[in-house]
This record gives structure tokens, C-alpha cells and sequence, in this order.
């Protein structure tokens, strides 16, 4: 463990993605673990910021690919897979019992779920699925949950790989990222989705600065760190190569200066200015495990980091 490690926070099963409450109280990390026989396993850890403990741990199904806050931090949704049918479900936890009170089927078979995102005000979590075996078409879709009733209030079409969802602070627009290119941008005032990409970028996880003029994605088979320009949907301000290893998560600072990123195989963070272009990241943090997801408390002064070698949670710090 590095110097610059504040805490390992020790997990039972192999973490993935990670969030943060509002208030920043508690972290939540999806949880995973392979099994011979049977389906796998799936949970979400729950984490006390003050004290960085393990409060509890959540099961849910096989594979969860997010877990997702609600605005008023009671409710978390995660995406995830009901191996025994063979299809996606969103789970559905009330923080405060602890519990899954519902899950929502998503999809048929081979619809695995791939990433989720809740507008500000809370009313609707969008999700993202792969393309389902016997389909009509080949495409992937998003599905729109609304939060009050717990059903699909509609499902729109996408790309067939689907992979992470972004939504852009002032709730406008949906980004749905495909691991084949070609993103789908989302109007969430009408659900009609465009393909407005002239470059057709690759991504895996999107995250936009405060002010919602930019985002960046990363993908998983790559090392770059793609800027866009939010209002044209333009390739801009995009730094340059996290180093040689394989870029996982993205995360923006609270006050939109810095972009953080993990890679799995380097086993570090790399870290670079928004909106300055092309530019050499540092790598403040390196330790023996690995770098998959991160998230930063609304403070600005911390970052989860999960590190599914080690099965643990890192936290560090953040540059100022």
C-alpha cells in the first residue's frame, strides 16, 4: 500500500463500481464472486465514510454493473443479472432497512444490464441493456424506470453493446456509451434518442463536470481519456493517455478542475486538468492491487477507489 493510501477498507467478494451518497455519509461498491456450480453471486457493500467500515452487505443478483444513488440518498437502484431466468433486473434498496424491497425486469433473455442513471430530480432511472437472444433486431436498449411506481414507462432502441450511462447534471440529456462506438444521446424531456457523433467515440463510463459543459469518457481496451464538448457533442478538451495499462472508471472533481481515472493493469490514478486539451496526466496513487472504480465525496477531499485484486476499497486523496 502506498503513502498516499488513507484506509484499505476490506470487502468480501471482488468490488466493481462504486457511489457516494449525497450527504457523503456512506460509499456503496457492487460486489461480485464466480461459483462452480450455481449462479454467481452479487451484492452491494454499504460503508461508513467516518468510520470506513463495512456497515452491511446487500445481495442482489449475479454480475450487478452499477449501483446508483437516488437524489435524497434512501433508495439505490442497481442493475443486474437473474441467472436462475436468465434475464436483466434493476433491484431496487431502501437504504434505511437495508433490504432489496423489489426488482424490475428489464429484459428477456441475454439482455444483460450495463450501466443506469438517475435524473436530479429522482423521478426516473435510465438503463441500459445488451441485445436480447431471439430479438426481433439487434439493438441494445435503455429502459426508462419511473421511481413512484417502479415500472418501464418506455424502452428506446440504441446500439447492441451496450455499456456505462451518463446523464448530464441539469437532467437534459442521456448519454447510453457502446463498447462499439456510436453513443446514443438521450432527450429525456421526449426519451427520442440521436446519434449525433461524427467520430463515433468508443466508451465504457462517461462523467460530465459540474457545469455540464463537458464530459469524458473512458473505455476498458483502451488508454485514452476522450473529452467532449457537451453542447455540440464534439471531441474537445480531451487529455491525452492515462499510461499503458487499461483505463476502467472516470470521475470529475466537485468543482470540475480535475478528471480522475483508474486502470486496472497499471494499478494506479491518473489524473488530469478538464477543458486544457491534450496533456501528460500525473499518477498520484499506485498501490499493489488494482484501479476499477472510483468515486469522489461531494467535499471534493477524498476518493473510493475499488481494488477487486485485493478486495478491498481504497480511499485517497484528492489533489487540490
Amino acid at each position: 500500500m502506498g503513502t498516499d493510501v488513507l484506509a484499505t477498507i476490506p470487502v468480501p467478494m471482488e468490488p466493481g463500481r462504486v457511489a457516494i451518497a449525497p450527504d457523503g455519509s456512506q460509499a456503496f461498491v457492487t460486489l461480485s464472486e464466480r461459483v462452480v456450480e450455481g449462479p454467481d453471486l452479487g451484492a452491494v457493500a454499504v460503508i461508513d465514510t467516518a468510520t470506513r467500515e463495512v456497515i452491511t452487505t446487500v445481495p442482489v443478483g449475479s454480475m450487478p454493473a452499477e449501483v446508483v444513488v437516488a437524489p435524497d440518498g434512501m433508495s439505490l437502484y442497481v442493475p443486474c443479472w437473474d441467472a436462475p431466468n436468465l434475464h436483466g433486473i434493476l433491484s431496487v434498496i431502501d437504504v434505511g432497512t437495508g433490504s432489496v424491497t423489489t426488482s424490475v425486469v428489464l429484459s428477456g433473455k441475454g439482455g444483460g444490464p450495463t450501466g443506469a442513471a438517475i435524473t436530479p430530480d429522482g423521478t426516473r432511472v435510465y438503463v441500459s441493456t445488451q441485445h436480447e437472444l431471439g430479438a426481433p433486431t439487434e439493438n441494445g436498449k435503455v429502459s426508462v424506470v419511473d421511481t413512484a411506481t417502479l415500472m418501464i414507462v418506455t424502452t428506446i432502441p440504441v446500439n447492441p453493446f451496450t455499456s456505462g450511462v451518463g446523464i448530464t447534471p441539469e437532467g437534459l440529456l442521456v448519454y447510453a456509451l457502446d463498447t462499439e462506438g456510436d453513443p446514443a444521446v438521450i432527450d429525456t424531456a421526449t426519451n427520442a434518442a440521436s446519434f449525433p457523433f461524427l467520430s463515433s467515440p468508443v466508451g465504457d463510463r462517461i462523467a460530465f463536470t459540474p457545469d455540464g459543459r463537458l464530459a469524458y469518457m473512458v473505455r476498458d481496451s483502451d488508454v485514452q481519456i476522450i473529452g467532449v464538448e457537451v453542447p455540440s457533442n464534439r471531441q474537445g478538451g480531451a487529455a491525452s493517455e492515462t499510461g499503458n495499462g487499461l483505463a476502467t472508471d472516470v470521475a470529475v472533481t466537485p468543482d470540475g478542475r480535475l478528471v480522475y481515472v483508474t486502470d486496472r493493469t497499471e494499478h494506479l490514478i491518473s489524473v488530469v486538468k478538464t477543458g486544457a486539451g491534450a496533456q501528460p496526466p500525473s499518477h498520484p496513487t499506485r498501490w499493489t492491487g488494482t484501479a476499477n472504480g472510483i468515486a469522489i465525496l461531494p467535499d471534493g477531499r477524498t476518493a473510493y477507489v475499488t481494488d477487486a485484486e485485493s478486495k478491498a476499497v481504497q480511499v485517497i486523496p484528492v489533489e487540490h
